[in-house]
């Protein structure tokens, strides 16, 4: 079976709301079955694809709850069907409920089932050995009992990611590489085993790169059912290393703080970006891609005013819901009064502030704009800030009120108020012209 897929989608809008759960992924399965003096051997053989999951928190709960109503209404089916076989019984047999004798060739059949159950079969052959030693059933020998049942389930790997619904970005994945599920005998009884290498990853927003939350960690599991007793033990020798950064636990803590807006986010896009422009003069900002790179969304010119701010993305949330990978981002920007050229891949990833320099010179001074990228911990949003280098700091505990003055002492800027804590940046073209009044 080739190109398996699962997707979720909203019936009436499937093109606008589908959206990937599961890769395609292919299956190749095998399965030897013959018949031998001792008895019936099988052996299966089923070899998966690298499976890729990505789960947001509403996925999770919309599968959950199609499986509850899926077994809720099959155990209702059930139900029904018991109580039309035990009132059938009752009306053909007026002993009904004493106990039956054993079968002519000599199989107990369990208390409680009816003769037709398929679910008997295990616990009807492993009485075989009860029967008489005169009846013709001990004469024939144990043709026709399945001895031997074996099943190996390769799969090449597992990924499963999970997503915030809000910005549709992933916060976690969770990788196991190639491993294999040996079963036996499931049908007198279950045994299972399994050997898997398991790693976790976290995405730090911070530097827009997949960081290690769980190095790699090797455990086996083993489960059993025998005489209606189930058992499951975990066994690992290697010591489990877990990475508890700073950013690992802001961002785990915020997705438990946003778990109501997680929930509720059932449409709508939201902004993982938002440029601001404090530079003192307007711009124009737009995607900046690589030369020959696919148009993964509009890359028109959008104009940002100066003291405004601008949502902004950098892919559709479909695109940036598949892109598990961590790749670059880049703005370009052009300001308006024409005095010089655009600027072209500014990069908006890592926090930190870079300078770029303005060309040409205006009046023979080389201007420059810092791009401040930093992450706002309150929302989680990247606030991509354009404004000068020069920057008035109020460290003080008490307001204070900045303007811009020329050599004569008379104001060229409006005032503005610095609250205690607060910066403000200071008009590029003005830095290097006039002086500062507080």
């Amino acid at each position: 079976m080739d190109e398996i897929g699962v997707s979720l989608c909203t019936i009436s809008q499937r093109q606008e709301t589908a959206r990937s759960v599961m890769d395609p992924f292919t299956v190749i399965a095998t399965m030897d079955s013959r018949s031998t003096a001792e008895g019936q051997i099988a052996d299966v053989s089923v070899d998966v694809g690298s499976l890729l999951l990505r789960l947001g928190m509403n996925d999770v709960l919309l599968m959950l709850e199609i499986f509850n109503t899926a077994m809720a209404l099959m155990y209702r089916d059930a139900g029904n069907t018991g109580e039309n076989e035990q009132r059938a019984g009752s009306s053909e047999s007026p002993r009904a409920g004493s106990v039956q004798p054993p079968h002519a060739d000599g199989w107990d059949e369990p208390v409680g089932s009816s003769g037709g159950s398929t679910a008997s079969a295990p616990t009807t052959m492993r009485a075989g050995g009860n029967r008489q030693s005169g009846s013709p059933a001990a004469e024939d020998g144990p043709i026709g009992r399945v001895v031997k049942e074996t099943m190996r389930i390769t799969v090449a790997m597992l990924r499963v990611v999970v997503i915030r619904d809000m910005f549709g970005l992933p916060v976690y994945a969770c990788t196991a590489k190639e491993f294999h599920i040996d079963i036996a005998d499931w049908s007198v009884g279950l045994r299972l085993h399994s050997d898997v290498q398991l790693q976790a990853s976290y995405f730090n927003r911070r530097n827009s790169h997949w960081e290690p939350a769980i190095e790699p960690w090797r455990f086996s599991v083993r489960a059993g059912i025998s005489e209606g007793v189930q058992r499951v033990d975990v066994r690992a020798t290697d010591r489990l290393l877990l990475n508890a950064s700073h950013a690992l636990i802001e961002e785990t803590l915020s997705v438990a703080a946003q778990w109501g807006a997680e929930v509720a986010q059932h449409g709508g896009e939201r902004m993982p970006y938002v440029l601001v422009n404090r530079t003192g003069v307007d711009c124009h900002v737009w995607v900046d891609q690589a030369e020959g790179a696919a148009a993964r969304i509009d890359t028109s010119p959008v104009l940002l005013r100066d003291g405004e701010s601008l949502p902004w993305r950098f892919e559709d949330w479909r695109r940036r819901r598949e892109q598990l990978e961590a790749t670059a981002h880049h703005v370009g920007i052009q300001f308006s009064n024409g005095q010089w050229e655009w600027l072209r891949r500014v990069q908006v990833d890592r926090e930190g502030v870079r300078h770029y320099t303005l060309r040409p010179a205006v009046d023979g001074i080389s201007h420059r704009v810092a791009v401040e990228v930093r992450l706002d911990a309150v929302n989680m949003v990247k606030r991509v800030e354009l404004r000068s280098p020069l920057v008035v700091a109020n460290r003080t505990r008490i307001s204070m009120e900045v303007a811009m003055c020329d050599y004569r002492g008379e104001l060229r800027t409006d005032s503005a108020v610095v609250e205690p804590g607060e910066e403000l940046p200071l008009p590029i073209l003005f830095c290097h012209q006039y002086a500062i009044r507080v």
